[in-house]
């Protein structure tokens, strides 16, 4: 089958550059990674911060976590993020690829201001609605299978709108199109060049909150 665009979208360049800047933003010890997945992300957030939560609605999805985090600085939470309790317990909160599997994006954001402490910043990076309009629905693969996402791709004014009613201050967005170097390495994604494949987002809760 054909590779995920999405995921060698995700760890290009660019994407990556966007990812750090967000996480240097960050003054704090605490960060969650929000459908953390198989821990892609998780080892870098162990490098910047004391304290790293990983949460994940598929057990599947966390028992390959637990093969890539350092036990002593990561836990992983089994878990949808609207379920979590508390508020102002992270200094950074990071999403990758997860809103598409998110059906209330309202809700998703007003957990995100309350979990986040004064002045934490949130980074996500996700599906651009343009690829709905090149007829190619959200889907990745899981034991030889392919698995259509249930919910499918917020527009990307549609969360940057979420992101603001909710509370947050956006201090950096965009959409990136598909890098030639990933091009390059797969020919297929061809059909992508020059055309948006994901969005970013970051964005702060103010301090004075």
């Amino acid at each position: 089958h054909e590779p995920n665009v999405l995921i060698a979208l995700d760890n290009a360049v660019p994407v990556q550059a966007k990812r750090l800047k967000a996480i240097k933003l960050s003054k704090g010890t605490r960060a969650l990674d929000v459908g953390c997945g198989t821990g892609r992300h998780l080892p870098l957030l162990e490098s910047y911060f004391a304290e790293v939560y990983g949460a994940d609605v598929s057990n599947e999805m966390i028992k390959k976590a637990l093969k890539r985090i350092d036990l002593e600085k990561t836990q992983l939470l089994y878990t949808d993020v609207l379920r979590i309790r508390g508020a102002n317990r992270y200094d950074f909160i990071h999403a990758s690829l997860s809103l598409m599997h998110i059906a209330d994006i309202r809700a998703f954001f007003e957990k995100v201001y309350t979990l986040l402490t004064p002045g934490g910043v949130f980074f996500c990076v996700d599906a651009d609605d343009a690829r709905l309009r090149l007829g190619m629905a959200p889907s990745f693969w899981r034991d030889g299978a392919e698995i259509h996402v249930p919910f499918g791709v917020h527009g990307f004014d549609e969360i940057v709108t979420a992101a603001h009613q909710c509370g947050l201050v956006i201090t950096e967005s965009g959409r990136i199109p598909a890098p030639n170097e990933v091009i390059a390495q797969h020919p297929k994604f061809e059909r992508y060049r020059g055309k948006p494949c994901l969005y970013y987002l970051t964005a702060t809760k103010e301090a004075s909150a």
